[in-house]
């Protein structure tokens, strides 16, 4: 508590401090920098076209912002037909999951497993990543109905970001400026196999006050991941119907006043894990304070505090087990305190520099007696401290974007993150060239199982060099074409022996992919259709864990598919009726599996290539502001499985067969 009170004295102290110091200028400097209105209408013309700050200090359109970014629409959510966030991530390209364990589902990009702290997962700001880990859970973790907006970087991120963003970040707005009030309330129903698959609702409030505006979202969620048979090692099967059970609650709470923004999220995950019954539960307090000065046309100034209190992967009914200490040493309560204030300087329309500093304090807690860490105590805390800057330049061959991130902690070696990117657009065409120099940081329980296991652990090193191409044929149809190669140099890689229950985390080898992803895009009045392909190959990766041994799929790492296809379709048939349909194609893919109960042998295993067509209706207005959907997911019925992309020989896991889900969508106001 005394740290959480010196942070709000200094931030308090940075805002009055700029307030009377900065503003007593204020007027003299407008004047000074009063801007060309030729430049003006140039950059108001740019900004009709998608914009995003994701990857960037500075708003820029689309086809210049100096990362692969993909944005999805809050109307693209809608009519996608998907029930959660797996589902709609699944068709953005180079994007896939596969199983970390206990039937939980991690993310993967471009080919490489992204689960535990190389992707960053922002909701209105706030970081969801578990300090333990650093992981995401994916499955039936969140919901949709009040996303506006989720913005993905394609790519590095550590320049911005730090080092929970080593590969990707995935960017959630929530919050949506409105007139007066809006109300939302989403209800879906699923059956999937002769049983209930999933019941969920929504509800999402919104009111503006004078110069405030409120937002509330509040969501529940019970569901079953999958109701299918599944026959295990000793060829014994069981049903996942009465083992894969999941709940979920969630609250967000925004309160926008001027320029000042407070944000409070919970969060609670619980799944269930069998033939263990095994029950898992992730809990999430985060809340941030944000303010925005804008002390000329020129220079703002943006503080931020936040604060999270989490408490990742805590176990029930693994008493009786033999690995039960396992379970116990999960039993944390993580705290992060993260103080940042950023300048952002604008000396003209095509002239941007940013810079800033970011400090956070880490601190965790035994919640059971007679664990201790490695400093012999039931406590441990860590600090960092993070310097960054950034440098926009639009000239007429092309805008430049140099930043750089350095990151100094206590516990491990500092680390630094160059990044350099040239944009161009020119007319109809658009290019990209961008090189990233990025970290994926040590987190607290890598850090805690390396050291007792006299291990020196360090940050993990990602070279990535990225380039785009796309043309816009009309303001309707566009293409975009993107080649890329990523090398890891010394992954973080968990290691357990399941016979010893030995585990620990070290730097290994190296890994990597390369690849291409292409994207035909249709958008007009009538629908829309995205249709992307995305091929990734290993490269150069010599770590043991992610490798198949088979010398006629050296391209491929385990447990993802080197072939991904997607298509997302819409079509408004008149006011009333909306056709939706979506389909999935993924190739070949493999994964150890043990073959018994004694985990002493596992055998490596082949899945077919599959695809997953959907269809779903959109009734329109059926009654006064209400909508009506019918989705049937997985037509098919093909089965799919979500594996391991490590050599774990964790049991695979029976993805949702065919399931007819009926959603309901009232909302008010605008």
């Amino acid at each position: 508590m005394k740290a959480f009170f010196y942070f709000v004295c200094i931030f308090c102290f940075c805002c009055i401090l700029c307030k009377q110091v900065i503003g007593q200028e204020k007027d003299s400097m407008r004047l000074y920098f009063a801007p060309n209105v030729e430049e003006v209408l140039q950059a108001k013309k740019a900004q009709k076209e998608e914009a995003s700050s994701v990857a960037s200090f500075k708003e820029l359109a689309l086809r210049e912002i100096p990362s692969i970014v993909t944005i999805i629409s809050k109307e693209e959510i809608l009519q996608s037909g998907a029930r959660d966030l797996l589902e709609i991530l699944r068709f953005v390209p180079g994007i896939d999951f596969g199983q970390n364990f206990d039937f939980v589902g991690g993310i993967a990009i471009r080919g490489n497993w992204a689960e535990e702290g190389k992707i960053l997962l922002l909701i209105d700001g706030q970081v969801l990543n578990d300090a333990s880990f650093g992981t995401v859970i994916f499955t039936q973790r969140l919901l949709l109905a009040d996303i506006e907006r989720i913005e993905i970087i394609r790519g590095a991120g550590s320049a911005m970001y730090g080092g929970l963003a080593a590969l990707s970040v995935i960017n959630i707005i929530t919050q949506k400026n409105v007139a007066s009030h809006n109300v939302q309330v989403q209800w879906n129903i699923g059956a999937s196999e002769n049983a209930l698959s999933r019941n969920n609702l929504q509800v999402s409030l919104r009111q503006k006050t004078g110069y405030s505006q409120h937002s509330l979202s509040i969501a529940l969620n019970q569901a079953n991941l999958s109701n299918a048979l599944v026959d295990l090692p000793n060829t014994s099967r069981f049903s996942l119907r009465d083992s894969s059970q999941t709940q979920m609650r969630y609250f967000n709470y925004g309160l926008k006043h001027k320029q000042l923004q407070l944000r409070a999220i919970f969060t609670e995950y619980a799944f269930t894990s069998t033939p263990r019954i095994l029950k898992g539960t992730m809990r999430d307090y985060l809340i941030g304070l944000s303010y925005e000065w804008n002390i000329n046309e020129k220079l703002k100034i943006l503080p931020r505090l936040q604060w999270k209190q989490q408490q990742p992967w805590w176990y029930q009914n693994y008493q009786n087990l033999p690995n039960r200490k396992m379970y116990e040493q999960y039993q944390l309560e993580n705290q992060r305190l993260n103080q940042a204030i950023t300048l952002l300087y604008q000396s003209s329309p095509k002239l941007n520099f940013a810079t800033g500093y970011e400090y956070f304090w880490d601190y965790a807690r035994y919640d059971l007696q007679g664990y201790q860490f490695y400093n012999q105590k039931s406590t441990i805390s860590f600090h960092n401290i993070a310097l960054f800057t950034e440098l926009t330049w639009q000239n007429k061959i092309a805008t430049l974007t140099a930043g750089a991130r350095y990151d100094k902690n206590s516990a491990f070696q500092a680390a630094f993150a160059p990044r350099l990117a040239l944009t161009k657009v020119w007319r109809q065409w658009h290019g990209k060239a961008i090189a990233n120099y990025a970290f994926k940081a040590p987190t607290i329980q890598n850090i805690q199982y390396a050291r007792k296991a006299n291990v020196t652990i360090r940050p993990e090193w990602v070279s990535t060099f990225e380039v785009e191409l796309g043309y816009k044929f009309s303001e309707k149809l566009s293409w975009v074409a993107n080649a890329y190669q990523i090398q890891i140099d010394g992954p973080i890689l968990y290691i357990y022996n399941p016979a010893t229950f030995e585990e620990y985390y070290t730097n290994q080898d190296r890994a990597g992919t390369r690849g291409i992803e292409s994207e035909l895009k249709w958008v007009s009045k009538k629908g829309f259709l995205k249709v992307n392909y995305s091929f990734y190959q290993n490269h150069r990766t010599t770590a043991t864990t992610y490798l198949l041994n088979l010398d006629s799929k050296n391209y491929l790492l385990l447990g993802l598919p080197a072939h991904k296809f997607t298509l997302l379709a819409n079509y408004k048939v008149n006011k009333t009726i909306w056709l939706n349909t979506s389909l999935l194609g993924l190739s070949e893919k493999y994964t150890f599996v043990y073959k018994d109960f004694d985990f002493q042998d596992f055998a490596l295993q082949r899945y077919p290539s599959t695809w997953q067509w959907n269809v779903s209706c959109l009734f329109k207005n059926v009654a006064k502001n209400l909508d009506i959907s019918l989705l049937i997911y997985n037509l098919l019925n093909q089965t799919q499985w979500l594996i391991s992309p490590v050599n774990s020989g964790i049991n695979p896991f029976v993805e949702p067969r065919r399931e007819f889900v009926l959603r309901l969508h009232y909302q008010i106001g605008n």
